[in-house]
């Protein structure tokens, strides 16, 4: 008759890291193989699972709570320089067209429009040259608009480039 064992770790591991496959690994050096039979994930990036919502919770909130209780992209970029665009250079960044801006050499930009003020998306710096990396859709940018006059801050540093 087989035994049967049962090891619970917590991990804290960086993006890119295969979870599973480190349960088939611990297995294979200890020699007896090894498999996961439960995964849960805790934490990614700043967010715990304190800060989450169940589904029976969200179902029982109104548009509007639902509508505060989102958190505004801005949220995933507090590494990321603020670059803030006029009009014509935002319509032009958001079209794919590089920018010529004021600033260092960056990989992690975040990129704003000025009127209204609303993230664009993301970029890099290179030799005063903004270059899109990532750029949100017109729907997507008045979605961000709406959640903020329902409450939700969108407010980042205003860096006008």
């Amino acid at each position: 008759m087989a035994s049967s064992s049962a090891v619970r770790i917590e991990v804290s591991c960086s993006k890119g890291t295969y979870i599973r496959t480190l349960g088939e690994d611990i297995g294979a050096a200890l020699g007896c193989g090894g498999h996961l039979t439960y995964l849960r994930r805790t934490a990614t990036g700043p967010f715990t699972q304190v800060q989450c919502i169940t589904l029976e919770q969200l179902e029982t909130m109104t548009d509007l709570e639902r509508m505060a209780a989102l958190k505004p992209p801005e949220v995933l970029l507090p590494d990321h320089t603020p670059v803030t665009l006029g009009s014509d250079d935002a319509g032009k960044f958001l079209s794919g067209m590089r920018r010529r801006v004021n600033g260092s050499d960056s990989e992690t930009v975040a990129v704003y429009g000025d009127a209204p003020h609303a993230l664009l998306g993301s970029a890099r710096i290179k030799a005063s040259e903004l270059i899109p990396v990532r750029l949100l859709s017109p729907m997507e940018i008045s979605q961000m608009l709406a959640q903020a006059q329902h409450g939700v801050s969108t407010s980042m540093p205003n860096n006008s480039h």
